[in-house]
């Protein structure tokens, strides 16, 4: 849960704001106040739509404990373009997948969705969508999917600012459902 903490401070004070950030009252005058900023993170002043649209996305990670419970994972579907390629003299489908349809689909392509109910994708291929609660988080886990010879193919913000990631596995058995649901975003408590 969220909180507000209100001080009242002489100048010079310092606060230390989380693990690594050194926050000094410099000065104050009337209704403003000249604060001063030591941190390893990067640190930009709210003030245009992309840095408000940010600080909203830190405020929802804060206020939800990083991210929702991990119960609360959506089951997004994966959307599968595919297309015969008939000017290749060895006609081969073409598969392209995204975690939406607009940035699955492509001229000629039919776009289904999948999701771990369904065995109807590419055979021997399952996609895996995993669930990050911040964006350090997501590039991590792309660095390491990446080294396991597991290709992105996509990134989607929800509403409650945790990211999802679109990768792609070879399968041995079409057994196995379509999708495979990974989440990495805390439990409560953790």
């Amino acid at each position: 849960m969220a909180s507000q903490l209100v001080l009242t401070l002489s100048k010079g004070s310092e606060i230390i704001v989380g693990d690594h950030c050194v926050l000094n009252l410099i000065s104050a005058s009337g209704s403003q106040a000249r604060l001063g900023f030591i941190s390893r993170d990067h640190v930009t002043r709210v003030k245009g739509p992309e840095t408000v649209v940010q600080a909203a996305k830190v405020k929802a990670r804060v206020g939800r404990n990083i991210a929702p419970l991990r119960d609360d994972m959506k089951m997004i579907p994966v959307f599968v373009a595919t297309a015969v390629d008939v000017d290749d003299d060895d006609p081969k489908p073409k598969i392209k997948a995204a975690l939406s349809h607009e940035n699955a689909t492509y001229p000629g392509a039919q776009v289904m969705a999948v999701d771990a109910t369904t065995r109807e994708g590419p055979s021997h291929h399952q996609f895996l969508v995993v669930r990050c609660a911040t964006p350090p988080e997501a590039v991590t886990v792309r660095t390491l999917m990446n080294e396991m010879g597991k290709p992105f193919l996509d990134e989607k913000e929800l509403e409650d600012a945790s990211l999802y990631l679109l990768f792609i596995h070879t399968v041995a058995d079409k057994r196995t459902a379509d999708v495979r649901y990974i989440d990495l975003a805390p439990m409560n408590g953790d």
